[in-house]
């Protein structure tokens, strides 16, 4: 637990010898209004800091925006690269698929984008996506607000898990009867 940074899972190691943490067995993740999950993450220190990470097999992150909708990339493997204690970059490798919604300065549809490409990055600035670079065969459709199923609004696990999300440092701690 951290102001900027909480996580949970059901095994954590922290290898002394590389300043590796493993969050093994449902690690979940969040910065701000972003959720990060896979099935293992490795986050890489240096210096008392997360210098980078790296989430393994079926990666997601998720961000719910001011109007409930949901916002998801995905990918078999990502990398994450922070500066600052704050997230800068992320490389999504492998089969890499987004859903986002597209909105007017005042909060108005434009419409819903779905892509998938080989491989992207995205940057992030002010903890906010600024820009998403697809590479290799980026194929995708930006549709109309109404044409879109609640179903096609989802990539395949989707999970949206605030309410786990520990509010404070004493969260973290299982209090036993």
């Amino acid at each position: 637990f951290r102001e900027d940074l909480q996580g949970m899972c059901d095994s954590l190691v922290y290898r002394v010898k590389d300043s590796v943490v493993a969050m093994k067995v449902r690690p979940l993740l969040w910065t701000e209004d972003n959720q990060l999950s896979s099935d293992s993450i490795l986050l890489h220190v240096s210096k008392n800091r997360i210098d980078s990470m790296v989430l393994y097999s079926t990666a997601f992150i998720v961000s719910m925006d001011s109007r409930g909708t949901f916002d998801q990339i995905k990918g078999k493997e990502m990398r994450g690269y922070f500066r600052d204690n704050k997230l800068y970059r992320i490389n999504v490798l492998g089969n890499a698929e987004t859903i986002y919604f597209i909105r007017e300065e005042n909060g108005a549809m434009i419409g819903i984008n779905k892509l998938v490409s080989s491989n992207m990055a995205i940057v992030i600035d002010e903890n906010k996506v600024k820009s998403i670079i697809y590479y290799t065969r980026p194929e995708g459709t930006m549709y109309p607000e109404k044409e879109l199923s609640p179903e096609e609004l989802i990539l395949k696990g989707f999970e949206w898990k605030a309410d786990q999300r520990p509010k404070k440092r004493d969260d973290i701690f299982i209090k036993q009867e």
